[in-house]
């Protein structure tokens, strides 16, 4: 069962754009791209697709998760732990390990878009 049932030429393209941003925010401009992806959304959110809806959404919310998870979870344990060398140390493990994770789901979130893919399917009965 296909939850999308013709993607165009210009639905992938703007599926290509919104993970592609997503991946720029987590690798070559952290806040720009990521305000970049709010921007294109609400300025071509009528004339999207279902299709493309769901890529830009997912990239919009996976970019608060991953600020979230590296900016904020970090800072917030350094602060109850007073910057001490155990806090320092398990931060930069626990950012690593994060930051790497995001990047591989936003691999597979391009890959899927690139392969004119829902990020969901529907289940099958």
């Amino acid at each position: 069962m296909m939850l999308f049932k013709a993607i165009s030429p210009d639905d992938k393209r703007w599926a290509i754009i919104a993970q592609s941003f997503y991946l720029a925010n987590l690798t070559v401009l952290p806040v720009i791209s990521f305000l970049l992806l709010v921007f294109f959304y609400f300025k071509h959110e009528k004339n999207f697709s279902d299709y493309n809806r769901q890529h830009f959404l997912a990239a919009i919310i996976a970019g608060f998760c991953a600020g979230t998870l590296l900016v904020i979870a970090p800072l917030s344990v350094l602060l109850f732990f007073h910057f001490s060398d155990i806090a320092l140390l398990s931060v930069v493990v626990y950012a690593v390990i994060m930051h790497g994770l995001l990047v591989l789901t936003g691999i597979i979130f391009l890959a899927k878009s690139l392969a004119n893919k829902p990020l969901i399917t529907p289940p099958t009965n």
